[in-house]
């Protein structure tokens, strides 16, 4: 019997997968390597081939959320007005946490291990740092095609983020308090009368 191929990069992904329930459920601090290998439903050597550690599989994690929002959230067609592209971050980050309820669990954790001097180095300042940028970016081509009154393009990105982080805050601890998708979609309204030029 010839012997069995293992695609390497799906199962990477199942690992992945796996640990993000497990952190989901139990949290980092309390999950092992075993509980992450029993999700997966394979054996505890098998997850050491692909990570080195349970702090590896949190760190390529946060890696893999980078990504994903990257591609979701920024990358948006350029022809669009500024205003329909600060909409689409808005509604476009809220509905991926929504859809994307394990990840959001843990992502209290990622906080807390930046901020808590934790066992995983990263720097989760980096990911606010790049959508600060971006933000900050799409604000000021709205004030030159003199769709935006003309406010302060950081403090404003920084206030948008806070808004999002905050919501999120709130739904992680009541999924059922609102949905993340619809509040999105009428906090965009809101913002945008804040900051839009008014018309003559």
């Amino acid at each position: 019997m010839a012997p069995k191929i293992v695609d390497k990069e799906e199962k990477r992904k199942e690992i992945l997968s796996a640990a993000m329930r497990v952190f989901a459920r139990k949290g980092f601090s309390a999950s092992r390597v075993i509980d992450v290998a029993r999700e997966a439903g394979i054996g505890k050597g098998t997850v050491y081939e692909y990570f080195h550690s349970k702090d590896e599989i949190f760190l390529a994690l946060y890696e893999e959320m980078k990504a994903e929002f990257h591609q979701r959230i920024f990358v948006t067609d350029k022809d669009l007005p500024p205003q329909e592209r600060l909409k689409r971050f808005i509604t476009s980050a809220l509905s991926a946490f929504e859809e994307w309820k394990d990840l959001s669990h843990i992502l209290l954790d990622f906080w807390a291990e930046h901020r808590g001097g934790g066992s995983v180095d990263f720097r989760f300042d980096e990911l606010y740092k790049d959508a600060r940028a971006r933000l900050a970016g799409l604000i000021r081509e709205g004030i030159r095609k003199g769709v935006f009154r003309k406010v302060n393009p950081v403090h404003t990105a920084s206030l948008l983020i806070a808004i999002v982080d905050g919501l999120l805050l709130q739904w992680v601890f009541n999924p059922k308090s609102f949905s993340l998708t619809r509040i999105g979609r009428d906090s965009t309204d809101i913002i945008l009368k804040g900051i839009e030029k008014k018309k003559h």
